[in-house]
């Protein structure tokens, strides 16, 4: 019983704080791309290195941690999930090669690989 109780608080828990990361995000928001637990991005969907080098870029995936983002557009999916479009708060591109990247803002947000950094527009 006592199992019941606590799974049924973690998921309470849970579907409260995703709510609240999708009121947070707006056009506009500032995030700061973050480490991985794998080499790869998982809810970043970042493109593959013979699609950079293809159009001309280099495949350094080291090199998006630390960058600063802004939101361009959001996308509420059926399963309640929100796509969000990003590119490069400086203006350049991805790689040399991509102006924009998506990710998957829950789960991007709960695993580390997007840190919120403001609300607003700077």
């Amino acid at each position: 019983m006592r199992k019941y109780i606590f799974m049924f608080i973690v998921a309470i828990g849970t579907f409260g704080f995703a709510q609240s990361v999708n009121s947070d995000i707006a056009i506009g928001t500032v995030f700061k791309i973050g480490k991985s637990a794998s080499t790869k991005f998982k809810h970043i969907n970042v493109p593959k290195a013979n699609m950079i080098i293809k159009r001309g870029g280099v495949a350094n995936y080291k090199g998006l941690v630390g960058r600063l983002v802004v939101v361009t557009s959001i996308h509420k999916k059926k399963n309640s999930s929100t796509v969000i479009r990003f590119k490069l708060k400086n203006g350049k591109r991805f790689f040399g090669s991509h102006t924009l990247l998506r990710a998957n803002a829950e789960k991007a947000l709960n695993s580390g690989e997007l840190i919120l950094i403001s609300d607003k527009k700077e």
